[in-house]
């Protein structure tokens, strides 16, 4: 997952988070390096990504999602970042767009698409919105209808008699906001619709697989052929005995309803069905979101303020790093820190 920002010295900044599963079975993500960029184009892009993975001795071919935001540059299907990096490493590595693992995620997202359909078939909910932002501004001194009164023209009333006053438009403030807030709504609707269908086209066999009711009428010949097809090159699976390891795992998680849940037990029988696991643990490394890029952000934000403009970028990644992740850095023995800086710079104290 990658995403860019500009900083205060205005220097574009690359932010790479990698998304695995632990030694425990549970997918996490970690920020890996931020760095300067000086080409934007996709080309330019994917180069600093790949030499980022590269630089911190990761295996590109063990690469099998990426994702970015809808910038073109980074999206783009013909020259974008995400078709760059295909074409590097020689086969074609899904771009979920950034929107958990991704079946309970689509089943979250398709809950939220009804919520924002009610809201916007529902004229008065929509109103208590409107009027719940206008008691929350009156806590900062500010009166919304008056402020609309004096930003918008001034309706005068006609001279002549209306004989159709009853079907007349009314502007008033509730009928203005509430069409500026189904705009909104329909433009946001969209997006997540898109982004739904873009994310199960693209991983289709994996969403078709995991979705529950987990059910072994599902596992077609077909379907796991394509879903080993999501696996890096260099892993060879007969797909009879995925089949097989797949019927049993779904025996063993009758009474589970997320593919949280699934991925657990595959975790607890990893010995026993290795390459059932191995799609689980492929499933859960699908990418969500890049709201760990955006918290390098904050991060760097904090770290590199107006009177911290000119430190070096490695300063600033390790600075970053540390701040990023805590709870590594707590984990580390201050007294082994200090006798390992001691040896590296030969210091004599003399007491």
């Amino acid at each position: 997952m990658a995403d860019t920002t500009p900083d205060l010295s205005h220097k574009f900044i690359l932010s790479v988070v990698v998304r695995f599963v632990n030694d425990k079975g549970k997918p996490e993500e970690r920020l890996l390096e931020v760095r300067e960029i000086v080409d934007k184009t996709g080309k330019g892009m994917a180069n600093e990504i790949l030499e980022t993975l590269s630089t911190n001795n990761l295996d590109l071919q063990n690469l099998v999602f990426q994702s970015y935001d809808f910038a073109n540059y980074m999206s783009g299907q013909f020259n974008g970042a995400q078709q760059k990096i295909s074409e590097a490493i020689g086969r074609k590595i899904p771009y979920i767009p950034s929107v958990l693992n991704i079946t309970d995620a689509t089943l979250f997202i398709s809950s939220t698409l009804k919520s924002l359909d009610i809201i916007n078939c529902d004229s008065e909910n929509m109103n208590n919105l409107i009027q719940s932002a206008v008691v929350f501004l009156k806590k900062y001194v500010v009166d919304a209808e008056k402020e609309f009164s004096v930003r918008h023209h001034r309706r005068i009333a006609p001279k002549n008699l209306d004989i159709n006053r009853s079907n007349a438009f009314e502007f008033s403030f509730y009928s203005f906001y509430r069409k500026e807030f189904k705009v909104v709504l329909d433009k946001l609707n969209g997006l997540i619709k898109d982004h739904l269908e873009k994310s199960i086209n693209d991983i289709k066999p994996l969403y078709s697989m995991f979705k529950p009711a987990f059910s072994k009428k599902l596992l077609t010949e077909t379907l796991i052929q394509d879903a080993i097809q999501l696996l890096p090159n260099n892993i060879e699976i007969d797909t009879s005995t995925l089949q097989c390891e797949l019927e049993v795992l779904y025996d063993q998680c009758q009474n589970k309803s997320t593919m949280s849940d699934l991925a657990i037990v595959s975790h607890e029988l990893k010995t026993a069905l290795p390459l059932a696991n191995l799609l689980c643990h492929l499933s859960c490394t699908v990418p969500v979101t890049v709201a760990g890029n955006e918290r390098s952000f904050s991060k760097l934000k904090i770290v590199k303020n107006y009177l911290r403009t000119t430190q070096e970028d490695s300063r600033l990644n390790n600075l970053i790093l540390i701040s990023s992740e805590k709870d590594l850095v707590d984990k580390i023995s201050l007294n082994e820190m200090a006798q390992k800086w001691y040896i590296q710079f030969a210091i004599t104290v003399s007491l």
